[in-house]
């Protein structure tokens, strides 16, 4: 919300006030849940994934420059797959 309202008022030159008014009529109290919730998701997926290519990373730093560029290119799209399925599941 923070930097929402950061672009909304410094990029857009929107009014900081309406920008929240906006907002609090937008927004429910299960969506901040709900972010929340996906963002330890998120997390949770990056992390578990980056630990497995990194241990099953190859000898040196090519290897570990491969296992590196497997676990970014995965758990982006990873991240997509997962924020869709629990997007349809918490918004439905």
């Amino acid at each position: 919300i923070g930097s929402a309202w950061l672009v909304a008022v410094l990029q857009l030159g929107l009014h900081g006030g309406d920008f929240l008014a906006q907002a609090s009529q937008a927004m429910q109290g299960m969506d901040l849940i709900y972010c929340c919730c996906k963002a330890v998701a998120f997390g949770t997926l990056i992390c578990l994934i980056s630990c497995f290519y990194g241990f099953n990373a190859e000898d040196g730093p090519t290897g570990v420059g491969k296992a590196t560029n497997l676990a970014v290119v995965v758990s982006a799209v990873a991240c997509v797959v997962i924020n869709y399925c629990l997007s349809e599941w918490l918004y439905g």
